[in-house]
Order: structure tokens, then C-alpha cells, then sequence
């Protein structure tokens, strides 16, 4: 730096010399000049570098002249108003809703409650709310009537078929059905109220109808049944077994019907009714034996005898029961073998046939002849073995039939077995021929047969089934179908089949009691229920039954700690039935109006192709119509190329075809007026051959009578027509040719 002047360093430079006047500035200081000197006002005017703002003296409104005064932290386009402390701050005003005041010509307030008491002020009735203002309002319960909803389409119901929360929409008939519970059909327990199935293609024609099960099911028409499936009488049976296990019916040597019941238990009973009068049997003997599940009868050289075996003990027992009021014991067998239950027994042709508990089937001779038997010493002549467990056994034309179990899940040995009673095997040793593993799982182990078809009866827990298997071919068994009764039933009880009816004894219902079911049968792959009889005693148990003479019989099981009473009962009248006297008539619905009717491969009863008109023209006929139309002459002939020789027949013409001669001969029998020709195609030629009495005549000329007659052409072509003027007479009414007699 330069001068002229001396400088006085402790002094400030002046403003004229480049200084500021002021020797310090307080920190954060705005310097401005006051004219003279650069100076500083930190009361009014300062900068805070920590918090960059600017600080300005509070403004009184009285004092502020200038228009571009600008407040800090102003929030942009709102109206501004002083504080408490009045200073100018940002109202919550927006501009915009400060110009809406515009116009205004006077107090707002005032005005808006001048116009209140013309306004709605609440809302009542149908739909209520409280003003004045804005207000909810509420529809009121039970107040929108049909006429205040939306109108729907045609056909159509409001509702919601979402599958969730939604508006409610009109819905169409088909939508709506889909929404509804479809009906359960009764399979024991009740069924479900709801839509029903809609009927297949042809269910009307079918002449089908909705069963209690919930399907649509065709009912044999032709069969009408009768209700009669009610109990005859119950009469009150002996105590001596725990139960009363089965009923087998027979005819007894002396003539009468008999009905043996079984005791189960380890100590039994056996006990026989005389059923010759099903409404009063007559109990006319019992005995005590080892407990059975089955009993079997025979009638054997005039004498009857019981077969017993015994489910306590390896042995049965043969008891002569001729008389049926004095009965002797003729022998108590025991089975060879591993030691167990004899369960079930079949007798047929001097040989009886055991299933048993751990030796399988067993054979004995008891009077057959191949293994030197006798009653009174029944030899073993074959063993199954190999610990085998078996129920059930019958016999059915030359085989015989067992049932095969296993006692635990998954139930793997479920069988029934075919054995050759000749060929392969004999009646004294049979050969298995088939083991054929039944549907259900669960224990296979009561047996009975009708015709083709076996019925074994398999359980376990909360398993009761009846399989049906079809045994036309015993090498080549098949399942049918499998039926659950209505309740539970033990081991030794199994469909009895009745012509096209199965009827299964069942029970231990706590409402109920016993039940029998009765399954019609005519299609076996399709059985279905028909009815159920009940004891109507709680927790009743229908023991095994046996039908004979349109009667059931039934050894009851008896409730928990009782026997049951034995009982008959009626069955279904299973027969047609049309009405008694002139006038009677039968309605079916599957019938084809106005025509004749014939029978169905099933016994029932549907209409031919024959119109009632049609029929009518056979009336006044007098013999067979085909042969009276055979025999007129004309169009109606029926012609026959003939490469042999044959017997002609009436209303017939043959033509002869063959390089050798072929001959026709005559029935044996002819009627006046029956028509026979002849011509010939080939170059062999024929012959007419005449039965013994029968005579030609060619005009006036006759061939020999008898077999040594006949008539011949000589050249191809050659052609003859024959009448029979009597019954041994025929005459040749044209020709064509060289036709030559004898």
C-alpha cells in the first residue's frame, strides 16, 4: 500500500478512504451503510449461518406502509392472518376458497340459518334420518315391499349362486337347481330330502320309477306283489344254547315238513318243529348237543337221520330222528387233524362234506361205498389241511362249494372254492378246481347256492355284505354284485334265494330289532330292495332262516342274554297275479296299447309286434295256417335249388340241380289240396319216390302204389305239377317234357 499520509492503525478508516467506519461487527452482522459510515443493527437485522435463515423485526400491522411485505414459512396461495403474538402466519384458508366469500353482500351465517327452516330436516317412516346437514340414512325393517325391489327376468329367482358374498342376481331355473341339495336315497339308515335325478334317456318308456334308494328303477310289472310279508306266529323255544343260530327245513321220511333249529354256544340245542301247518308249528322234540352254527338233514334208506357239527369241538354228530319224538345217537365223529370248530355240514350221495375251522374241507364216508363208510362208522377219506380256516360248504350238482377266511385286515384269503366231485376228483376225495377271491373285504363265511349263482356272506367291523358270484362255470367264477343288509348279522347267516328273491336275515337294530331284507335278484349284477320285514323288538337278531312252501322260518337270535322266539313269517306272493273272475284286468304301464302279449325271457309279461287286430284274424281258423297257405297253389310257392335228394314238403317246388339223379319222395302224411313241382336244371334228372298207399295218376294212366311207384323225368327241363285229390292220392295237373311213370 501506498500513501502519502501516515496511518494510524489503532483509528477506523474512514468510508471515503476505503474502510468501514467501525473497527468490529458482531458475528453474523449485515453490514449496510447508514450514509456516513457501514454499520450493523443486530436488534433488527441479523443471519444465522447455523440454521441459514434471516432474522426481521416483528412488523406491527399499524406501522406497515410498504406492499411487497413477505412472511417466512408462509404456506403458498393461502390466506394470511396475525397470531397471538401478531405476527402474520398462513391461515387454513386456501385462496381459492377465500374467493367463494366474493359477492358477498352479507353475513354468511345469517344467511344459511334464514334458508334452514324451509329445508328437510329429518327423514321418517320407511326410511329414517336426522338433519339438518348431511345425514345417514337407514332403510327400516320389514318395509321394501315386492313392488319396491328391481323388477326380475322372466323365469328367473333372485339370489346369489357365487359360492360367496355378492349382489343378488337373477338367477334361472337351471342355476337355481344347481344350488339345491340333491336327494340321498335310503341305503338302511334314511336318505336326505332334495332335488331328485333327472331320468335317463328311455326311463319312461323303461316304464321305470324313483326308488326309495334314489334311483330311477324299472319294476317288473308283470310280477305284482302282494303284501303279505308279515309274521304268522312266534312261538316261545327251549333254553339250552345261547342262541339260536340257524333253521334248516326238510321233508321227513314219514312224510311230513320238519324245521331243525340250531344252538350256538359250546353247550347247544337242537330243537324240531313239525311246520306240515306253517300257522301252528308244533315243537315235538329237542336235545342237547355241542353247539352249531348249521344243521343239516337227509333221508337215507328210508330212515332220517341229522347231521350236527359241532362249533365247540372237532367232531359232529349223526342222531336218527326217524321217530321224531324218540331220537338216538348213532355215532359223535372226530376230525382228524388240527383241532377246531366243525362249522358247517352238506350231505349228498353217502358222503358228507365239513367245512372246518383249521383243516379246511373235510370229506367223511358215511354210507358212500369208495372208502368203506358207514353211518355208524364214518371214515375220513379226504383232507384239505395246511391250517386252512373254513365256514361254509355246499353241494351242487357234481361239485361242492367252500368258503376260505382270513380273521385279520387287509383280509387277503377271502375265497370261495370249487371242487370236482368226478372227473379229476371223486365223491370221496375231491379235486379243487378254482379259488376265487370274493369283492368285499372282510371275512368270507356263511355259503348257500341257488341255480348259478353262489351268496357268501362276509363281516367284519362295520362290514356286512352278501357277494354274489357267478358259478355257471365252476373253473371260471365271477363276481356279481355285493348287497349290505339293512343291520348287522353273524357269521352263519347268508342269503336264501327264492326263485328271483334273495331274502337276508339281519338285526341287533336298538329301534327295529331283527330285519329280513327281501332283494329282487332277476338281474344279479343289479339287485335293488323290494322290502324289509321287522321284529319290532329293540335289539333284536334274526338268526339264520330257511324257506319252504312260501313260509319263512326263523330260529331268532334272541336279544343280549335271551333266546329269541322261532317264527314264521309269510313271504311275498312272488307270483303273477290278475285278478279273480270275469272281468279281471291287468294295467301295465310298459305295455304297448292294442297288443297281444307274450312272454319275456324273465317270466314276465310285454307286448309282441302283433296288433290286437292282427291277432283277430286267427279266429275261425281251423288248422295250421302256414300249412293251409303252403298248400295253396299260386306266387305263394316257395322254390328250392336242391343239390341232394330230399322229402318234399307241401306248397314246396324243387328244382333239381346235379349231374346224377336226385329223388324227392313224399311225406308220408298228405292232406287233400296240398301242391308239390318238380322241374329240372341239370342233366341228372329226378325221380318222385311215393310212401306206402300213395298212388300218381297222369291222366289216365296211375303208378304203382306203394314205395315201388314213382314218377321221372327223361330229359332236362322236364317239369310236373302234383295235387293231392285224397290222403293217398295225388294226380298230375301239368307237365312239360317226356315225363315216365311205374
Amino acid at each position: 500500500m501506498t500513501t502519502n499520509n501516515s496511518i494510524d492503525a489503532g483509528l477506523p478508516i474512514s468510508v471515503p478512504n476505503g474502510g468501514t467506519g467501525s473497527t468490529s461487527f458482531t458475528s453474523g452482522s449485515i453490514v449496510y451503510s447508514n450514509g456516513t459510515t457501514l454499520t450493523q443493527d443486530n436488534a433488527n437485522l441479523n443471519w444465522n449461518d447455523s440454521t441459514h435463515t434471516l432474522a426481521v423485526p416483528t412488523v406491527s400491522a399499524t406501522t406497515v406502509s410498504s406492499t411487497n411485505v413477505q412472511v417466512t414459512s408462509a404456506t403458498n396461495s393461502t390466506a394470511l392472518i396475525t397470531d397471538g403474538s401478531n405476527d402474520i402466519i398462513s391461515s387454513i384458508t386456501t385462496a381459492t376458497e377465500l374467493s367463494y366469500v366474493h359477492g358477498v353482500t352479507s353475513a354468511i351465517q345469517t344467511q344459511i340459518n334464514a334458508i334452514t327452516g324451509s329445508g328437510i330436516t329429518s327423514l321418517t317412516t320407511d326410511v329414517v334420518a336426522t338433519g339438518p346437514g348431511t345425514a345417514i340414512a337407514t332403510i327400516q325393517p320389514n318395509v321394501v315391499t315386492n313392488a319396491k325391489l328391481a323388477q326380475a327376468a322372466a323365469d328367473t329367482i333372485k339370489g346369489n349362486n357365487t359360492a360367496s358374498t355378492a349382489n343378488v342376481t337373477d338367477l334361472t331355473g337351471t342355476q337355481v337347481t344347481a344350488l339345491l341339495t340333491p336327494m340321498v336315497g335310503d341305503s338302511g339308515s334314511g336318505g336326505v330330502q332334495g332335488v331328485v335325478p333327472a331320468p335317463g334317456a328311455g326311463t319312461y318308456a323303461a316304464g321305470d320309477f324313483l326308488a326309495a334308494n334314489g334311483a330311477w328303477t324299472f319294476v317288473d310289472q308283470s310280477k305284482p306283489r302282494s303284501p303279505d310279508f308279515a309274521l304268522v306266529t312266534s312261538i316261545a323255544e327251549l333254553v339250552g344254547g345261547s342262541h339260536s343260530e340257524n333253521t334248516f327245513t326238510f321233508t321227513h321220511s314219514n312224510g311230513k315238513i320238519y324245521a331243525l333249529v340250531s344252538g350256538g354256544g359250546v353247550v347247544g340245542t337242537m330243537e324240531m318243529y313239525d311246520i306240515s301247518d306253517p300257522v301252528l308249528p308244533v315243537l315235538v322234540n329237542s336235545g342237547n348237543y355241542t353247539g352249531s352254527y348249521n344243521i343239516t338233514a337227509a333221508v337215507i334208506s328210508g330212515s332220517t337221520y341229522a347231521f350236527i357239527p359241532s362249533s365247540g369241538a372237532s367232531t359232529f354228530i349223526i342222531v336218527n330222528i326217524t321217530n321224531p319224538y324218540s331220537w338216538t345217537t348213532v355215532v359223535t365223529k372226530t376230525v382228524t387233524g388240527t383241532a377246531g370248530s366243525v362249522y358247517s355240514a352238506a350231505y349228498a350221495n353217502g358222503y358228507l362234506y365239513c367245512a372246518t375251522q383249521h383243516n379246511g374241507l373235510v370229506v367223511f364216508d358215511v354210507g358212500g361205498g369208495l372208502a368203506g363208510g358207514t353211518l355208524s362208522a364214518p371214515v375220513q377219506s379226504y383232507t384239505e389241511g395246511g391250517a386252512v380256516q373254513s365256514f361254509g360248504v355246499a353241494v351242487s350238482g357234481n361239485f361242492v362249494f367252500t368258503t376260505q377266511y382270513s380273521t385279520s385286515s387287509p383280509f387277503t384269503t377271502r375265497q370261495i372254492k370249487s371242487w370236482a366231485l368226478t372227473s379229476a376228483g371223486t365223491l370221496a376225495v375231491p379235486s379243487l378246481v378254482q379259488s376265487f377271491q370274493v369283492t368285499t373285504a372282510g371275512e368270507a363265511l356263511g355259503l348257500t347256492i341257488s341255480g348259478n349263482t353262489a351268496f357268501v356272506s362276509v363281516i367284519a367291523t362295520g362290514v356286512n355284505s352278501v357277494n354274489l358270484i357267478d358259478i355257471t362255470t365252476p373253473s371260471a367264477m365271477a363276481n356279481l354284485s355285493q348287497i349290505t343288509p339293512s343291520y348287522t348279522f353273524n357269521s352263519a347267516y347268508v342269503g336264501v334265494a327264492s326263485g328271483n328273491f334273495l331274502f337276508i336275515p339281519s338285526g341287533s337294530n336298538v329301534t327295529n330289532g331283527g330285519a329280513i331284507d327281501m332283494y329282487d335278484i332277476t338281474t344279479r349284477t343289479a339287485p335293488f330292495k323290494v322290502d324289509t320285514i321287522y321284529s319290532g323288538l329293540a335289539s333284536d337278531v334274526f338268526g339264520g332262516i330257511a324257506i319252504n312252501g312260501g313260509y319263512i322260518y326263523v330260529g331268532r337270535y334272541g336279544v343280549p342274554a335271551t333266546i329269541g322266539p322261532f317264527s314264521v313269517y309269510t313271504m311275498p306272493n312272488l307270483l303273477p297275479v290278475f285278478g279273480a273272475g270275469l272281468g279281471s284286468t291287468l294295467t301295465l304301464e310298459s305295455l304297448t296299447p292294442n297288443t297281444a302279449l307274450i312272454s319275456s325271457a324273465s317270466d314276465g309279461i310285454i307286448s309282441s309286434i302283433t296288433t290286437a287286430t292282427e291277432l283277430s284274424y286267427v279266429h275261425g281258423a281251423t288248422s295250421n295256417i302256414q300249412a293251409q297257405i303252403n298248400a295253396l297253389s299260386g306266387g305263394g310257392i316257395i322254390w328250392n335249388v336242391e343239390t341232394t335228394s330230399v322229402s318234399m314238403v307241401a306248397g314246396n317246388g324243387y328244382i333239381s340241380n346235379s349231374a346224377s339223379l336226385l329223388t324227392f319222395t313224399l311225406p308220408s302224411t298228405i292232406s287233400v289240396g296240398q301242391i308239390f313241382r318238380v322241374t329240372g336244371e341239370n342233366t341228372g334228372g329226378w325221380a318222385i319216390a311215393q310212401n306206402a298207399g300213395q298212388t300218381i295218376r297222369f291222366g289216365a294212366s296211375a303208378t304203382t302204389t306203394g314205395t315201388g311207384g314213382s314218377l321221372a323225368s327223361t330229359d332236362v327241363g322236364d317239369s310236373v305239377e302234383l295235387v293231392a285229390i285224397s290222403t293217398t292220392d295225388l294226380r298230375v295237373i301239368s307237365s312239360m317234357g317226356n315225363i315216365t311213370y311205374v
